[in-house]
């Protein structure tokens, strides 16, 4: 899967994944059923150089850090989709 279809399955904001219950859990957790961008990229490549490529990408991209992005209160689902199709993810 790629990043983007974590977003598509389900996004959350002010961590990287979170369980059914709301409950926070790593990216690559099994349990994990809603992610924000850099947990997707996370959850689409592991912990890789990779992955921390393509979250430094994103950063350059969007000209400030991927969390700070994902988290703004005005930010949408829809909106971290484009963004990671966007740049191929």
């Amino acid at each position: 899967m790629k990043p983007s279809d974590y977003i598509r399955k389900g996004w959350c904001q002010g961590a990287t994944a979170l369980d059914a219950g709301g409950v926070i859990v790593s990216a690559s957790d099994p349990l994990a059923c809603r992610w924000c961008a850099s947990g997707s990229v996370i959850a689409a490549f592991g912990e890789s150089v990779k992955a921390g490529n393509v979250v430094w990408n994103l950063t350059s991209y969007l000209v400030q850090s991927v969390p700070a992005w994902n988290d703004n209160k005005d930010r949408t689902q829809d909106e971290v989709i484009d963004v990671l199709e966007a740049n191929g993810l």
